[in-house]
């Protein structure tokens, strides 16, 4: 097991040990967020016939300034049943497929209706708002690839070629485990030394902000027994989480606990301010993460390191979207480890400005539940001017 490597080197190492997960048949529209696994072909032509794009008049070239008489209607869904000829026109609507014969469609703001007759521009362009058959996809061609994810824009598209049912990558399950005697739930009164359990929630927020369902939630006190009971019946989930335990106190036993629940430590202390006593290991294609038991290093960690590996599980590229921003404070700092300073970023029109906020020790959330992302600060002293660059990144990989 390594100790004490750095922040980018843990991260590739997370990531080699993600494993994406197997393909599964899901109903297109309960797929929202997953990935496709196939690449999805239509099924007929898009449109499947000559689509009228406007309300108005289908009609011909040759009638460019002239009257023409008003010989049908056709509604979208309806079959035309009469032919576009010269000096004649059929009344369309949006959507509905243009008559055999008819060369242009004129809206209805640009035509003049007299009884039974309509009096045409003096001026029509072939092909003017209509759209042809298979113009937007013809039959067989490609419409999504593998490894695109489901938007909602997606599942319409999936509708619309009659996908009902699609192949995706399984996203993965998690289990989030709170370690520590001295925790109680959050809807129960804590015992005058009972602290009350923020790290699950937190965590259970963040993975369900991500899209993932944590398959459960539980708490373990600090005894073997009881982490090897919970250890156990988390053994369904992909991804287990623990928090707490995993430094070096006398009763830090998740190490120990899940080294005799035959998990492959990997590593053990990343150079990283917070959350140095980070804990990696696996079992299987099974990942198991300990976390700090701090708030801000627990959160600091599930956004770094375990959601990177879920989105490898999922299909998902595995990356951290780091973004470029200005300061809108001075800021001054000297850290030995790879510090991650919470901070809000907004865009505005000059590009992404960055605020830290206040410092704080890994267990104070006062203030810190403003911060949509971290500012990273590699080992050194930085002394920076309002409107400097740094490196940015949003809560959520964004």
């Amino acid at each position: 097991m390594l100790k004490m490597i750095s922040p980018d080197r843990a991260l590739d190492m997370v990531r080699a040990s993600a494993v994406r997960r197997d393909a599964i048949q899901a109903l297109s529209s309960a797929a929202g967020g997953m990935i496709l696994s196939e690449s999805v072909r239509a099924d007929r032509d898009a449109p499947p016939f000559a689509r009228a794009m406007m309300d108005g008049f289908a009609a011909r070239l040759a009638d460019a300034g002239r009257e023409a008489e008003l010989v049908g209607e056709v509604a979208a869904g309806q079959a035309p049943d009469t032919e576009v000829l010269v000096g004649r026109c059929v009344h369309v609507m949006t959507g509905a497929p243009c008559p055999p014969g008819a060369q242009v469609v004129v809206p209805v703001e640009d035509a003049t209706v007299i009884e039974d007759r309509v009096l045409l521009p003096e001026t029509l362009q072939l092909g003017k708002h209509i759209a042809p058959r298979g113009c937007e996809c013809p039959a067989g061609s490609t419409v999504l690839e593998e490894g695109q994810v489901i938007t909602p824009l997606t599942a319409a598209m999936l509708a619309s070629v009659g996908k009902f049912r699609v192949k995706v990558y399984r996203p993965p399950t998690l289990a989030i485990i709170s370690t520590g005697s001295e925790l109680c739930r959050p809807e129960d009164e804590p015992g005058a030394y009972q602290i009350r359990d923020s790290n699950g929630p937190m965590l259970v927020s963040q993975a369900r902000a991500a899209g993932y369902m944590p398959v459960m939630t539980s708490n373990a006190a600090d005894t073997p027994d009881s982490l090897a009971e919970t250890l156990q019946s988390a053994d369904r989930a992909d991804i287990v989480i623990l928090t707490g335990g995993v430094s070096m106190g006398r009763y830090d036993l998740v190490p120990d606990a899940l080294r005799a629940h035959g998990v492959s430590l990997l590593f053990h202390k990343v150079t990283q301010k917070p959350g140095k006593p980070l804990l990696f290991g696996r079992k299987g294609n099974r990942l198991y993460f300990g976390l700090p038991g701090n708030p801000l290093a627990s959160h600091l960690c599930f956004e770094r390191y375990v959601l990177p590996a879920a989105q490898k599980m999922a299909g998902r590229p595995a990356r951290l979207a780091v973004h470029r921003g200005s300061l809108i404070r001075p800021l001054a700092v000297r850290t030995s480890r790879t510090l991650f300073l919470l901070a809000t970023g907004r865009f505005h029109d000059d590009g992404l400005e960055v605020q830290p906020l206040p410092a704080g020790g890994s267990a104070n959330l006062c203030f810190k539940q403003l911060a949509n992302g971290y500012i990273r600060l590699d080992p050194g002293e930085h002394q920076l001017l309002t409107g400097d660059q740094v490196a940015f990144q949003f809560h959520g990989g964004a």
